[in-house]
């Protein structure tokens, strides 16, 4: 036996993850090596997710850390595991998403959450935009649909906040960096057996008519795209996201209705318009995963736009909650089964397949328990998580700039900045509606 240097199109993306997951497989380049790297990869990824709930948890926006769940798919969930940069882009991304959406809430924060906001958001962007090929330009929408989301009066006190500039310069240097490396490490490869001679206004026809198939993708389609799990998984996962941007889109201010429009938009034209570019030489190589980064946003808009309609209604609708994360992990549970007897038996293998066929080195038994415990551990956590702010009169109580009878109820001393989050009552007098000050 000799080494062999391969050639593979997926060294092309940027550093980031490959520096997070390839010291085990330097140190160790053996089969342990490997799990040792999918290990590290998938406690990243849950180390961003948790993140992500618990930041949303502290801002008292509680549909929000539903929308947290909600986002991270079937797909999303099997790609932490698994030596793929894409890992990083998903979870960095729901980071990503949730700082970007609290920036520019239009009543205060806690203290300590607002002043450490901008950082959590610009490290998130600079994993994000480190992570693969499309990541800057998906960044890019990202940032362009929080703007959008955003109060007039909030994007000024941004603006003339100098953490602002300093995190975007830390953020603009990393995308720098990232399309120099795409430059520099073009792929380098002919025309794939899947080049199709379509082009044209034919291939945008082709390529929009797949986007069900994507849609599917970003729910999960696991292995190489083989292993469909049940309707039922899809279906309810398009229940879990329906009832959260139906209600957001039914309540939420014109701002974020406006973003959530433009995101769902983007989510569906950008993918056949990348998917058209290249299929007359490689065919449909675009994947749902690629733009699932982008598409997570339409739920996590819709769940913020539910926590900015008041916190009565909120109240109200708790059995939503309930509801909504029993879904996903109905959903979850039932995507990891399929996907496992993928691996043992087959697609067209037994159902029932714990004492047959491939196993992992030890009983499927144990690693399906594994789930069987963790997934619905983990929307009890995000259950309980949402309720953190419920009972409390207001997010920004019990703090020395405001007394516990309302938001903004102390004036500053005259001349005194309001600082990067001002009070309720300062972004009102600027413009803000009284559904954009409400929790």
């Amino acid at each position: 036996d000799s080494d062999k240097e391969i050639v593979t199109t997926a060294g092309v993306s940027p550093p980031a993850y490959y520096a997070i997951v390839g010291g085990p497989l330097q140190l160790v380049p053996s089969l342990d090596g490997l799990y040792l790297a999918r290990l590290i990869g998938g406690v990243v990824a849950a180390a961003l997710v948790a993140t992500a709930v618990q930041l949303a948890a502290a801002a008292r926006s509680r549909f929000l850390v539903v929308a947290v769940a909600v986002s991270w798919t079937p797909m999303a969930a099997s790609l932490a595991g698994v030596v793929n940069p894409s890992s990083l882009e998903l979870s960095a991304g729901v980071l990503v998403w949730v700082s970007g959406l609290l920036l520019v809430r239009p009543h205060p924060l806690p203290p300590w959450l607002e002043r450490r906001l901008i950082w959590y958001f610009a490290a998130a962007s600079v994993l994000f935009v480190l992570s693969r090929q499309l990541s800057p330009l998906l960044l890019a929408c990202i940032v362009g649909a929080v703007a959008l989301a955003a109060p007039v009066a909030r994007l000024r006190e941004l603006v003339a906040d100098r953490r602002t500039w300093v995190a975007a310069g830390v953020v603009g240097v990393a995308s720098l960096f990232a399309a120099w490396w795409l430059v520099a490490n073009p792929v380098k490869e002919d025309a794939t057996v899947a080049a199709t001679a379509v082009s044209g206004r034919h291939a945008l026809s082709t390529s929009f008519g797949y986007f069900g198939t994507l849609y599917e993708q970003m729910i999960g389609i696991f292995g190489w795209l083989d292993a469909r799990p049940p309707a039922g998984v899809v279906l309810s996962w398009t229940v879990a996201m329906g009832v959260l941007v139906v209600l957001g889109a039914a309540v939420g201010s014109r701002r974020l209705v406006l973003a959530l429009a433009a995101v769902t938009a983007v989510s569906v034209v950008l993918p056949g318009l990348l998917a058209a570019s290249q299929m007359d030489e490689h065919g449909i190589i675009f994947q749902g995963r690629y733009i699932l980064p982008l598409g997570a946003g339409v739920v996590l808009l819709a769940g913020r736009a539910v926590d900015e309609a008041g916190r009565d209604l909120v109240d109200r609708l708790s059995r939503v909650v309930v509801l909504v994360l029993a879904l996903t992990v109905v959903a979850h549970l039932a995507a990891i089964w399929f996907a496992a007897r993928r691996f043992a038996v087959g697609v067209e293998g037994p159902v029932f397949f714990v004492r047959e066929g491939w196993t992992p080195g030890i009983s499927l038994a144990v690693p399906l328990a594994v789930a069987l415990v963790a997934v619905p551990g983990f929307a009890w956590w995000c259950w309980r998580t949402s309720l953190a702010g419920v009972s409390s009169p207001d997010p920004g109580a019990g703090t020395s700039a405001e007394p516990a009878g309302g938001h903004g109820s102390e004036e500053p001393e005259a001349g005194a900045p309001t600082g990067p989050s001002g009070t309720a009552d300062d972004r009102a007098s600027a413009g803000a509606s009284p559904a954009q000050v409400s929790p």
